[in-house]
Formats: structure tokens, C-alpha cells, sequence
């Protein structure tokens, strides 16, 4: 089969959050079930830009990108994203819109496809739930009714990261065949990164005690606004404990982040490292005793995933659409409230053995359920589905042309 994915963003931009690494690792391993996979993708990443070739095809660790030039603003808008589009998807079984539908990617990718004749699945990446609709909740109101609607609603697939964003979908009047399919991650052994070399520039502002690890996007959604209040529960019942906030500052955040922590009594154990990636992420995985993350609103957090496989215990809200932590044991589900969120943690750093049992269940969960080989076994069969049905359409219509 031939797969395009139309994104706004992909790796390396690593201020865009999980979408970006997710479409990628997607692509990664359908090339590995041995499909032809391309990306149009665009120069974004967070306020800055990529700095990679620009307006050509560039070889990515085996996957064919198109990193298109856009002008500035939030549009998104670039004639050589819709000049790649044009020359990629003849031929092609499904192209996959990864939550591109709110700007001019999600236009140019919809109408190429109608243009080509291609049916096209959309990923909503949580841009659906009722916290995402209501921020910035007017522009989307009156876009949603002019555009986006009939962008979704045109879907020959729906792709939903969880059960959660099925009802999102009914809840904004779709009438849509949702399937589940959740993000994936890779497998981390975190014996293979015991060397401190890995983890030295951590090291020196972590220290090597404990520590509970915030990962992704510094941004409103992401309920640093209860983790952070949470903590001096935490470090007055384990001094030794630190917090650790990785990730890059969302602009529109950053006074009330700066708020947050000033307002800690306990600042000195509240470590905000910034960006990371790579080998440094890998290794604040690898090390941390925890991960914890208190969404408002996720599809299905990659960075909680990646904190699975590398058998860490997770304590995240309902919103992160992860109930299967509590069935597997893996982790703990709250609400949104600090007193919660610290007696969750507390109960985990009390008992060493118990810490570990639930460790090893979060490492099994995210082997058997949040493979990317399985995921993306499963997208490739649900767009098998699609060609079928295509055929099965154009089948009936010859028939009836004949009579």
C-alpha cells in the first residue's frame, strides 16, 4: 500500500509536542510492514523554524519528508505544501491528517485529496474535547461551521486515540465509523542507560536522588497548575524528592508559569530543566521514579506512553485517556485537585516494592498494548478497509453505467 500523512509539524521539531513524533513513528512503521510511506509536513516547531532543507524531499531515518517554506502567522499557509500534496498522492490508498483541520494544512490536504480521488483519514489528536473547543472558543466556533466540519465529516476514517475522543466526535455532531487507535511508543530499556554519561547535564541540576518527571509542552492544558501546588505535600513527606519539569514554554504561558513557581513554598526542589531530546530525554525516562500529568484536556499523551515503556508508574488524570493504567495496575488515575495528586504520589514513594511491582506493570502494559508496530498494524488494516470499499463503490457503479 502507498500512505501519504499530511502534518503541520514532524520531528525533529520537538516544541510541537507528541503529534509531531507520533506521525513520524506512525510512518516509521508502516515503511516497516513494508508500505511506501511519504510526509508533507512544514517548516514549524513551536515559535522557531526548522532549520532542515526546506521545499524538497528529504530522506528521514528511511521515510521520505517534504518540509514546505509557510508565511509567518498561525495560518500555516504554504503553496509548496500544496504543490507537494499534488505530486505525492496519485496513486497513494489513504492519506492520514494528523489534527491539521483548524488551518490551511487541513484545506490544502482535504482538497488534494478530493482532487485526486483519495480517501483520507483524520487523527483528531484531542482538538475535539471540550476543553480544546472552548480555548480560543469563537474563532473555532465559526470556523468549525464554515470549514473544519466538512473537513472531518468527509473522513473515510476516523481515527480516535482513545474512547474518549469517540464521544468527542458524537458530541460535535459527527456522524462518523470511529476506530480506536491509540499512540504507540518505543521501547526503552532502562538498564541500557545506567551510565551517568547520558544523564550528566541532568545530573548536574536534578542532583541523583529521586524525582517526579513532567514531560511534554510547558503550556494551560497540561495542569501544571495542580502538579505544582501539589508537591509541597510531597516534599514534606520525602525531602529527598525533587520535581522535574522538561519541556518547551508555551509564549502564552510563560507569566503564569513563572507565577506558579514563585508561589511554591518548596521552589528549591521544583527543577525546570527546558527543552530536552534525544539522548538527554531518554535518559531523564530512564532515571526518574515517577511520571506525572495532570491534563485538562489530552488524545492520548505520547510522552505518558513513553513513560510506560520505560517502566515508570504514571499518575494522570481521566483526561489523558489512559483507563488502561488502572486495569493493568500501572499507574493511578486523579482528579484535578493537588491533595489527590500528592496522595497519589506519596502512596507510590511510601513502598519501594510496591513502586516497583506497579513499575514492572506500566513496562508489560506498554509492550503489549502501545506497540507502534501493533498501531500501526492496525491503521494499515483499517485503510485496507478503505480501498475496499472504494473498490466495492466503483464496482456498483460500472454495473450500473452497463444497464
Amino acid at each position: 500500500m502507498k500512505f501519504v500523512l499530511a502534518t503541520n509539524s514532524c520531528v525533529p521539531a520537538d516544541q510541537e509536542g507528541g503529534p509531531a513524533y507520533a506521525t513520524f513513528h506512525l510512518a516509521k512503521a508502516l515503511r516497516e510492514c513494508g508500505d511506501a510511506v511519504a510526509i508533507v509536513t512544514t517548516d514549524r516547531n513551536g515559535v522557531e523554524r526548522l532549520t532542515v532543507p526546506l521545499d524538497q524531499w528529504v530522506d528521514v531515518e528511511g521515510v521520505p519528508v517534504f518540509y514546505a517554506r509557510t508565511a509567518p502567522g498561525a495560518w500555516i499557509y504554504s503553496r509548496e505544501y500544496r504543490a507537494a500534496l499534488d505530486a505525492v498522492l496519485p496513486g497513494a490508498n489513504a492519506c492520514i491528517m494528523p489534527g491539521i483541520f483548524w488551518n490551511y494544512t487541513g484545506i490544502a490536504a482535504w482538497r488534494a485529496c478530493r482532487r485526486h480521488g483519495v480517501p483520507y483519514a483524520t487523527i483528531p489528536h484531542g482538538l475535539l474535547s471540550p476543553w480544546a473547543l472552548r480555548h480560543r472558543g469563537l474563532k473555532k466556533a465559526i470556523y468549525w461551521r464554515l470549514v473544519a466540519r466538512r473537513i472531518v465529516a468527509g473522513s473515510s476514517a476516523y481515527l480516535a486515540s482513545a474512547d474518549r475522543e469517540r464521544l468527542d466526535a458524537e458530541c460535535a455532531g459527527l456522524r462518523l465509523k470511529v476506530d480506536v487507535v491509540p499512540n504507540g511508543g518505543d521501547h526503552l530499556d532502562a538498564a541500557a542507560y545506567t551510565d551517568p554519561s547520558a544523564h550528566c547535564e541532568n545530573l548536574a541540576r536534578i542532583g541523583d536522588g529521586r524525582y517526579v518527571l513532567f514531560l511534554g509542552r510547558v503550556h494551560e492544558k497540561k495542569g501544571l497548575d495542580f502538579l505544582i501546588p501539589a508537591f509541597p505535600a510531597v516534599a514534606a513527606r520525602h525531602p529527598d524528592v525533587r520535581l522535574v519539569i522538561a519541556g518547551a514554554v508555551d509564549p502564552a504561558y510563560e507569566a503564569t508559569f513563572a507565577a506558579l513557581l514563585a508561589a511554591s513554598p518548596v521552589r528549591d526542589r521544583v527543577v525546570v530543566l527546558g527543552n530536552v531530546s534525544g539522548a538527554r530525554k531518554t535518559a531523564l525516562l530512564a532515571h526518574a521514579t515517577m511520571f506525572a500529568l495532570i491534563s485538562h484536556s489530552e488524545g492520548l499523551p505520547v510522552a505518558a506512553v513513553e513513560a510506560l515503556t520505560a517502566g515508570l508508574p504514571v499518575i494522570l488524570t481521566a483526561e489523558c485517556n489512559l483507563p488502561e493504567i488502572v486495569v493493568a495496575d500501572a499507574g493511578r488515575e486523579v482528579p484535578r485537585e493537588p491533595a489527590a495528586v500528592a496522595a497519589a504520589i506519596n502512596g507510590l514513594l511510601d513502598d519501594e516494592a510496591r513502586r516497583r511491582e506497579v513499575a514492572d506493570n506500566a513496562r508489560r502494559l506498554a509492550r503489549d498494548v502501545f506497540s507502534w508496530a501493533a498501531v500501526a498494524r492496525r491503521v494499515r488494516s483499517i485503510c485496507e478497509g478503505l480501498r475496499t470499499s472504494a473498490v466495492a463503490r466503483l464496482g456498483t457503479a460500472a454495473g450500473a453505467s452497463s444497464r
